[in-house]
């Protein structure tokens, strides 16, 4: 089995970067790939992974200039507008 690895491009402008990756994994059943951009949250900075198949994985497809959160940010952001509503 051989695990293969190509970076197809890197876009980088100011502080937002999308990698696009492709990892093939070469098995005697056939070759298969996954597929995921790595972009980087606006919030905490870290790199995350968003698969193929995901609403995600489609929305950095069709907007590659947008900001996104990880899952962890996209969710404490998420919880701190419920609580803000429920204050008012």
């Amino acid at each position: 089995m051989a695990l293969t690895y190509n970076e197809l491009h890197l876009i980088k402008k100011g502080s937002f970067a999308i990698n696009i990756k492709v990892f093939s994994n070469l098995s005697e059943q056939g070759e298969f790939a996954v597929f995921y951009y790595e972009v980087i949250c606006i919030c905490c900075r870290k790199k995350f992974r968003v698969y193929e198949g995901t609403l995600r994985y489609k929305q950095v497809k069709e907007n590659m200039k947008g900001k996104y959160t990880c899952e962890e940010c996209g969710h404490n952001i998420r919880l701190e507008a419920i609580k803000n509503f429920f204050n008012k």
